[in-house]
């Protein structure tokens, strides 16, 4: 469970904060904040061919992991510690077959 922020669909200027939680699963889901109950997203890291560190041009979320789907469609979030970013890439590198590092 974290709060940082994930990178607009079409705008990609511009950058939402969300609260995430990555169940055991693999299964990724964005509320809009820690009150809600009902997710507006998900992610299934099942359908997630390739994760990357990523150096987002945000100064206020400069770390970021990008996350590709099989179909290419792909997903960026934005830290705004190093620290944090690397907690969550540990954490989403168990639900990919291939290294992380």
């Amino acid at each position: 469970m974290a709060n940082f922020y994930k990178q607009g669909k079409y705008c990609k200027n511009s950058w939402k904060p969300r609260y995430f939680i990555l169940k055991s699963t693999g299964q990724i889901f964005h509320y809009q904040d820690e009150n809600q109950n009902i997710p507006k997203a998900s992610v299934d890291m099942a359908n997630i061919k390739e994760i990357q560190k990523v150096k987002n041009k945000s100064e206020k979320v400069p770390f970021g992991i990008k996350l590709v789907r099989m179909d290419d469609l792909d997903f960026t979030y934005g830290y705004t510690s190093e620290n944090l970013r690397n907690e969550w890439w540990d954490s989403l590198g168990v639900f990919l077959k291939c290294d992380t590092s």
